[in-house]
């Protein structure tokens, strides 16, 4: 009987133990469900900061091709530019002829005051000419300077976004750092519960 009571006694103590374990097991096992929670939320934090950085080279590809863009308008206002001052010298060797003319006629032919004066008006309107192509040539240079801002505030746009990259790939090599060592938790806590499964 003696041995018989301890016996109940060993039992009810293992009974006791074994409860005690499930109750460890369970907490576990709710421990194991909270983590793989944590890592689909990691899972979905990293791809919109996926989504984020394509977004950002999509914004960075079209500010390079806008870039492109007012580069080759720039070329074109150049090309106008040379072929005003081109415009500007044929006029002045125009110029230049009249006046050789005017001496000509002066001393050679009788004076012709009727043409004389024609070769005035047309040299004052030459000269007129002259004038407008020189605004227009000042225009010109004050669009270049207007596009060689907006370029700079380009070239700073797509470095602070480089920037914005950089701090989303760090984000992103920390957010996997984590993920990694809540599998090697959770690779524990599997462990844990074989080895009470094996003590129950």
């Amino acid at each position: 009987m003696l041995v018989i009571n301890v016996q109940v006694k060993m039992i009810n103590k293992m009974l006791i133990v074994m409860v005690f374990l499930m109750g460890v097991m369970y907490v576990q096992t709710e421990m194991i469900i909270l983590i793989q929670i944590m890592m689909v939320f990691q899972m979905d934090v990293m791809f919109v900061k996926i989504l984020m950085m394509l977004l950002i080279l999509t914004v960075m590809v079209f500010q390079i091709l806008v870039i492109f863009v007012l580069e080759e308008m720039i070329m074109l206002i150049l090309m106008e530019m040379v072929f005003q001052i081109s415009v500007i010298l044929v006029l002045v060797l125009m110029i230049q002829k009249i006046l050789i003319m005017m001496v000509y006629l002066m001393d050679v032919i009788n004076v012709n005051y009727v043409m004389i004066a024609k070769m005035l008006m047309v040299m004052v309107f030459l000269m007129d000419v002259i004038n407008v192509q020189e605004e227009m040539i000042m225009l010109i240079l004050m669009v270049m300077e207007l596009q060689m801002l907006v370029i700079n505030v380009q070239v700073k746009m797509i470095n602070k976004m480089l920037i914005v990259m950089v701090f989303l790939m760090g984000v992103m090599y920390v957010q996997t750092e984590m993920i990694i060592l809540i599998q090697i938790m959770m690779v524990f806590q599997m462990d844990v519960m074989i080895v009470l499964e094996m003590i129950v």
